[in-house]
């Protein structure tokens, strides 16, 4: 699951619960993803840095695993034909994006790739910003 939600990166394990969470569509349901990331992730940590956990030995959480990454990886699939990220560094800006509000998944009846058009600027509005970066 590592792989699939940090890429070439090294990503900080809060930071993959919160991609994990942002490829949920429905944002209600965002929590309940992110705790399950970390559900998965404590038990992911402690076998990898040597620790053990009897929770392997349960059929019903290696096949909740299992079922995560699988629809961890089928919304992988569909963030890439949403929003055509063509690189490692487009992937993230797509979750930084998502994450900020910038960029929202597209409902069952909108266009691909679609930007909020509420946060979006329309094509006759400029934006002037200032030395931060803030909106003037």
């Amino acid at each position: 699951m590592d792989a699939l939600l940090s890429g070439r990166s090294a990503v900080p394990g809060g930071a993959m619960a919160d991609r994990f969470a942002l490829l949920e569509r429905d944002p209600v349901k965002r929590l309940d993803r992110r705790a399950q990331y970390l559900d998965l992730y404590g038990v992911r940590s402690s076998v990898a840095h040597g620790g053990r956990s009897s929770r392997l030995s349960d059929q019903t959480f290696t096949q909740s695993y299992q079922q995560a990454v699988h629809w961890a990886a089928r919304r992988m699939l569909e963030l890439g034909s949403a929003f055509a990220p063509d690189t490692p560094n487009a992937v993230d800006t797509v979750f930084d994006q998502l994450r900020l509000g910038a960029a929202i998944w597209p409902s069952e009846q909108s266009p691909l790739g679609q930007v909020d058009p509420v946060l979006a600027p329309k094509a006759d509005e400029s934006i002037t910003l200032g030395p931060c970066g803030s909106e003037l």
